[in-house]
């Protein structure tokens, strides 16, 4: 790629909306409904063609057309008692078309203004752990109190989430006040380790930064896989508000950059201290890898 091209890439990265990319990855599907009218308002085109209709068709119909009455008014009581971002543990619902044959999907929901989110996963990965098995962070902060030493934490942490996760690469990324990042613990089998590499802040621009801030999980099942538009009451919907959704589409240009890398999956939870972001547990897989959404919720 030319320097000039690069150049100005990276500079789009750093004022890129990547909230308003108005797509999900294509492991799943999404539904948004008002909390109040609960009639849709953004659908998904995969999940639109397969109920057999124009997404435009299904604006403005009552969610209750789509998703079993009894489904849709636990996530309405749910939305009421727990205002805010996620709502609770991750479910099933069943969604009301013989496309999916009274099928239960898995499922996770959040609220955002006035908006009840609702993403449905396909298929799920789920890792080695066994169902009910204490969450994922609530093992991290047992390990911090035996482990004083940031290295020995790092190292116990790394071990604990690739255990349970089953990812390739397990790395613990630390910010540097210049906003440069640097790999201080990894636990990984593959030949090329990235122990003790720096990367410049460019690599991580401000928008995904901030997104990182919001959301404490970020996956990405499949990088070459091929990204499914939202559709709103006026077409392709980049009105709608992804922050805290875990199957937002990703920028192009991430994709093109771990694609370079030969990572074909990731997981990436982030780490803040008084409120700040101070590093990443970052996970990274040579082949397409997921999360159920009860794993995700664990974490």
């Amino acid at each position: 790629m030319p320097m000039s091209q690069l150049a100005t890439e990276l500079t789009a990265c750093d004022t890129e909306q990547i909230h308003l990319i108005g797509a999900v990855q294509s492991l799943g599907a999404i539904i948004v409904a008002d909390i109040t009218s609960e009639k849709v308002t953004h659908i998904s085109g995969n999940l639109a063609e397969r109920l057999g209709k124009p997404p435009g068709d299904l604006i403005g119909t009552p969610l209750e057309s789509l998703i079993r009455r009894e489904d849709v008014n636990a996530l309405i009581k749910n939305a009421v008692r727990k205002p805010g971002h996620q709502l609770g543990e991750a479910g099933s619902l069943t969604v009301n078309a013989s496309a999916f044959e009274g099928k239960d999907l898995d499922h996770l929901s959040h609220v955002h203004s006035d908006s009840l989110v609702i993403e449905i996963f396909w298929e799920s990965e789920a890792g080695p752990e066994e169902r009910g098995s204490p969450p994922l962070r609530q093992d991290v902060i047992n390990d911090f109190r035996v482990h004083r030493r940031l290295d020995d934490f790092c190292k116990a942490a790394l071990e604990l989430i690739r255990s349970q996760t089953g990812y390739d690469r397990v790395m613990c990324y630390r910010f540097h006040p210049d906003g440069h990042g640097e790999v201080i613990a990894e636990n990984t089998d593959l030949e090329e380790k990235f122990f003790g590499l720096h990367y410049p802040a460019s690599d991580i621009p401000e928008p995904a930064r901030r997104q990182f801030s919001l959301n404490r999980l970020r996956l990405i099942g499949d990088v070459a896989s091929p990204t499914v538009p939202i559709y709103g009451g006026t077409g392709q919907a980049h009105d709608l508000d992804l922050s805290y959704s875990k199957l937002r589409a990703v920028s192009p240009v991430h994709l093109r950059y771990l694609e370079n890398m030969g990572v074909a999956a990731t997981l990436v939870m982030p780490l803040t201290v008084e409120g700040k972001l101070w590093g990443l547990m970052v996970c990274h897989h040579q082949t397409p890898r997921s999360l159920s959404p009860q794993d995700i919720h664990a974490t």
